[in-house]
């Protein structure tokens, strides 16, 4: 029940105008830089945002710079989804004790006046601390997808992605995965 009671707290969010003006990549540098920690309202866990993870969320498919501006605000907002260990069989980070998956949500307004709502999905990684009590966090990676794609079973929409581009195609097999293991627990419960 509890990813039910999560899942029903993202749909809930209230998507966040991002501003239509284009912005420019030192602008959004510059936007970015200036963010510094943030708390997120729901968990009080606080994120830096720290320099080096500004390259990888713009090579993201679908994210639009224009979106820099609310990065501060949809992390301070974002509902917390999942946490997971470190995998240690991928690669060694002998200073990460895991991560946090926050969803907020985004609208944008076209030039035909049509919304887009789109999930952000934040990764941070939580960072191992002299102190238990302490927890430090540090931005990692956003990802930006199409609410619309989640309406269904992940597995039955990939092949249909394939020949379209940018955020309208671009499925966050994260979020898809947690999203379909929640269908599964409902259904159970409800049967």
């Amino acid at each position: 029940m509890q990813n039910f009671n999560i899942v029903e707290k993202i749909k809930n969010l209230k998507p966040l105008k991002v501003a239509e003006q284009e912005l420019l990549m030192e602008d959004a540098w510059e936007i970015y830089t200036r963010i510094g920690t943030i708390q997120n309202e729901n968990t009080g866990q606080n994120a830096t945002f720290v320099n080096n993870a500004f390259d990888k969320i713009i090579r993201h498919t679908g994210f639009d710079l224009r979106i820099i501006r609310k990065l501060a605000v949809a992390y301070q907002k974002a509902i917390l989804a999942w946490t997971e260990p470190v995998n240690k069989s991928h690669k060694e980070h002998p200073n990460f004790v895991g991560y946090s998956n926050y969803v907020s949500k985004i609208f944008f307004t076209d030039k035909q006046k049509n919304v887009k709502i789109y999930y952000i999905r934040f990764t941070l990684q939580n960072l191992k601390t002299k102190l238990k009590t302490e927890q430090r966090s540090q931005f990692h990676s956003a990802y930006v997808s199409n609410v619309e794609l989640y309406k269904e079973d992940a597995s039955a929409i990939f092949p249909a992605l394939a020949v379209r581009r940018g955020a309208e195609a671009s499925l966050d097999k994260r979020l898809a995965q947690f999203f379909d293991k929640s269908r599964e627990i409902t259904k159970g419960v409800q049967t």
